[in-house]
């Protein structure tokens, strides 16, 4: 075969192959770079929110079109990025890219997306008709103006390394507020790659990540922010919030906690087992809303628990722990309570199937106990892995009120095809954050509705519009006429007839 001559022109195949090598040879560069990431410390945490609160007062991230700027650039860049952050997260949290990608990457796209194309209209000044009767304030005009709450703090103590902290991070930023955010140090390659998304981009004075451990999640706190927003364990809820109330910081919490589901005597089994066990198993079971304890009624609970283990058997094998996807926990604190609820099966308890462990590998089989009453010690452990509780019951009545009385969950679950019976008992005698019917975390994935925690499992509500009133509030202004007066009875002498006077404001709209 004769040889190209030197000043023969390249196709656009080789040029295309060329082009892509390159690409290729400078991601594995940047991949391998490191960078500094700020550890904080209380001095920093003080340091830092002078500097923000200063910038805050110079409202130079204020107007609409520097908030929808911030967003883009954010959003930019995070695409740049999410060729190294997805295999970053895989291997922080052991699992997949597709896992990593779906539970912690795609919501913060969508974030994005719901923000890029709604936050003008979210946060638009909305002018109202008097609220009083017109023949009362015939001259004043009334309209509400949107106004960010200032330099904010986002802790995330949670298990979630990326979309705990973006997803606020796209909130604060969209309403106008300067804020830091504190990642555990412990996921050192997603820090990493998050420090190349918002180093380069913002300024330490607008929006600043820091890593740090859970021993200084207080010291943030009472640092002088005045928005705090919490994710992590529900045993630090009390030290939270009494740190921001010294310096008088409103706080949102998002606590970890147990979620129930609800089987009833209805249900489609064919897809509630496979559900409930992708649901317990994905991420290794640490999402936030995973479900924790299946309440089946005795008449199914039986065929349920063999609908979940044709789940896992298919899915992993005969022998789970010899699978290369066997869910695996991130570090030993996980690993220990899961095995506290393995290792202390009581005597009325079963343990249905699994319970092997590695603790090399720190991975964990699918494991499923049926707990023998509703006073069982498992009950009240945190529930972490791919370990589902299971608890028959006789009446739904009594299922519901054992859920009530252990407090609020951030999700709850019902399986049923009695939608206008049990679907409307269940969702209003109950407390939580979201509920999903007939499937699992699906409640999650949209952006545009309310999800959060209430009472044990938080405060205030997450993403898309409500993510933005958790940094910002709308003020009420009332414009009235330098001229005319609104209505002259209000000055002295008062007129004895005020009765007719009275009436007119009982009528009001």
């Amino acid at each position: 075969m004769a040889k190209k001559k030197k000043n023969e022109k390249k196709t656009y195949k080789e040029l295309r192959a060329e082009r892509l090598e390159k690409r290729a040879e400078d991601e594995a560069i940047e991949f391998a770079r490191k960078v500094d990431v700020a550890k904080i410390t209380p001095e920093y945490a003080k340091d830092l929110c002078q500097k923000q609160t200063q910038y805050f007062n110079h409202r130079l991230n204020y107007p609409i079109k520097e908030r929808e700027k911030a967003v883009s650039f954010f959003s930019l860049n995070l695409k740049e990025f999410e060729n190294q952050l997805v295999p970053a997260i895989a291997a922080d949290l052991k699992i997949s890219e597709f896992e990593a990608f779906l539970t912690e990457v795609a919501p913060v796209h969508y974030e994005f997306k719901c923000m890029n194309k709604n936050v003008r209209d979210w946060t638009r000044t909305r002018n109202h008709l008097p609220i009083m009767d017109r023949l009362i304030f015939k001259s004043t005009r009334f309209r509400e103006v949107w106004q960010p709450i200032g330099a904010t703090c986002v802790i995330n103590s949670s298990r979630s390394p990326f979309a705990a902290a973006m997803i606020p991070a796209i909130n604060l930023l969209a309403a106008g507020c300067t804020g830091t955010i504190k990642n555990p140090s412990h996921f050192e390659r997603t820090n990493q790659i998050i420090e190349k998304i918002i180093g380069p981009v913002f300024k330490e004075n607008c929006l600043k990540f820091t890593v740090g451990d859970e021993s200084v999640d207080t010291a943030i706190a009472e640092a002088g922010f005045a928005k705090v927003y919490y994710t992590g364990p529900a045993e630090k809820r009390n030290a939270i919030t009494a740190a921001a109330g010294k310096v008088g910081a409103s706080v949102t919490m998002q606590l970890n906690g147990n979620n129930p589901v609800i089987v009833d005597h209805t249900a489609d089994l064919r897809h509630a087992g496979k559900r409930i066990m992708w649901g317990k198993c994905i991420q290794g079971g640490r999402l936030r809303t995973a479900p924790s304890c299946v309440f089946a009624h005795e008449s199914l609970y039986k065929p349920l628990i063999n609908r979940m283990w044709e789940y896992v058997k298919s899915t992993y094998g005969d022998h789970p722990i010899d699978s290369p996807n066997c869910p695996k926990l991130f570090n030993k604190e996980e690993f220990r309570l899961a095995l506290d609820i393995i290792d202390n099966v009581g005597s009325n308890d079963k343990l249905l199937f699994g319970g092997k462990y590695d603790a090399e590998t720190l991975a964990v089989e699918p494991t499923c106990i049926l707990v023998g009453s509703n006073n069982s010690p498992l009950l009240k452990k945190e529930n972490v892995g791919p370990i589902i509780l299971v608890l028959a019951y006789q009446d739904l009545r009594e299922a519901v009120d054992t859920i009530f009385k252990r407090g609020s969950s951030p999700a709850m679950y019902l399986f049923t095809t009695n939608l206008k019976g049990n679907n409307y008992y269940c969702t209003e005698q109950l407390s939580f954050g979201s509920c999903c019917i007939n499937d699992v975390l699906v409640q999650a994935m949209n952006r545009r509705t309310a999800h959060g925690g209430v009472a044990q499992s938080g405060s205030g509500m997450i993403s898309g519009p409500f993510g933005l009133q958790s940094f910002g509030f709308y003020k009420t202004v009332a414009t009235a006429d330098r001229k005319k007066e609104s209505f002259n009875y209000r000055y002295l002498p008062y007129p004895e007839n005020w009765v007719g006077i009275g009436n007119s404001f009982k009528g009001m709209k």
